[in-house]
């Protein structure tokens, strides 16, 4: 999975877009380690990957109460739901020994991540948009 940072991703609130930045950042990390066939020195980036995730909804969701989102219940349980799926790809991905199957592990669990960025926030950002709370770049 070749992950890049798109402006389209953003949606205008610092905090939130700095933290997807580092997320892509840190899945960089972990490409960068498969693709030099470092299997071992990818287990570091990826465990920062999931917790730095778990810290960033819990952040986000804060900021969601704060904006009196009227989908926060619902964004929550999505990110549940997200960790929940990364947390069970993670373990498959430690138990497996060849570098092709971990690789493939490893980019479907990205998939998952990236999707709170392209489907879980888009509704959010919406929402932002219609409220004047986005920062226009």
């Amino acid at each position: 999975m070749n992950v890049e940072w798109l402006e389209t991703f953003e949606l205008g609130v610092p905090e939130i877009d700095g933290d997807h930045r580092t997320i892509v950042d840190l899945m960089k990390a972990i490409e960068a380690a498969l693709s030099a066939g470092q299997q071992k020195q990818a287990i570091r980036p990826i465990d920062r990957l999931v917790a730095f995730a778990e810290d960033h909804f819990r952040r986000e969701e804060a900021l969601l109460v704060a904006w009196g989102y009227p989908e926060v219940t619902t964004h929550s349980q999505y990110h549940r739901g997200l960790v929940e799926t990364v947390d069970r790809i993670k373990e498959a991905c430690l138990e497996k020994g060849e570098t092709e199957s971990f690789k493939a592990c490893c980019d479907e669990m990205m998939r998952y991540i990236v999707d709170d960025v392209v489907q879980g926030d888009m509704h959010l950002k919406s929402y932002l948009q219609y409220s004047d709370m986005v920062i226009t770049q």
